[in-house]
């Protein structure tokens, strides 16, 4: 059987933001002798304002509860906008963006996906089931559960249930697919050289 692994709530580590205007829960962090090369984590938002300011990473900000949020993103003399009003919304943006974000009906909890940009990406999709979560490619995959998903593993079906709010890790060449509930599939890739 494949290997993989669940990390749920009590597992994840909770700190302060950047800006400290808030906390954020870090699922996963992963690091290399040059930096940070990943971070998935979950923050609730209560007030609008300013995010803080990550250079070098590429964002992926996904809407998992509340009624939505805009983020309005300049960078130098251009501006972009997203707004995620339906759960699983997902913006792509820089971390060096000056990006700002207002909420359309009250406090909102995202999921945030930091990728080091420079030498890796990440590919980010909003999953329902039934979907094939991971195939036999050669990248690193993660799933996180916005609500109690089932999730069928290799060529057994070996069925595992994951909680709200907790993350699958998947090997590369894993076979797994999403028979219940919905999530974020997030696959890690090396960018080529």
């Amino acid at each position: 059987m494949t290997n993989y692994q669940l990390l749920t709530q009590e597992q994840f580590i909770t700190m302060p933001w950047k800006n400290g205007k808030g906390v954020t829960i870090e699922l996963l962090r992963i690091e290399d002798d040059q930096g940070m090369v990943l971070r998935i984590s979950q923050a609730r938002v209560v007030v609008p304002g300013e995010f803080s300011n990550f250079s070098g990473l590429e964002r992926h900000l996904v809407l998992i509860q509340g009624s939505g949020i805009r983020l309005s993103h300049q960078s130098n003399s251009l501006i972009k906008r997203h707004e995620l009003s339906q759960l699983l919304d997902i913006a792509k943006f820089d971390g060096a963006d000056v990006t700002s974000a207002k909420l359309i009906n009250g406090a909102i909890t995202d999921l945030n996906i930091m990728t080091r940009a420079r030498d890796h990406q990440a590919q980010v999709t909003a999953i329902h089931s039934s979907a094939a979560l991971h195939n036999a490619v050669a990248s690193q995959g993660y799933f996180y559960a916005n609500q109690t998903s089932g999730i069928s593993m290799g060529a057994t079906h070996r069925e595992l249930t994951m909680p709200t709010n907790s993350l699958l890790i998947m090997p590369p060449f894993a076979n797994y697919s999403l028979s219940s509930g919905s999530g974020v599939l997030i696959s890690l890739h090396p960018k080529p050289l």
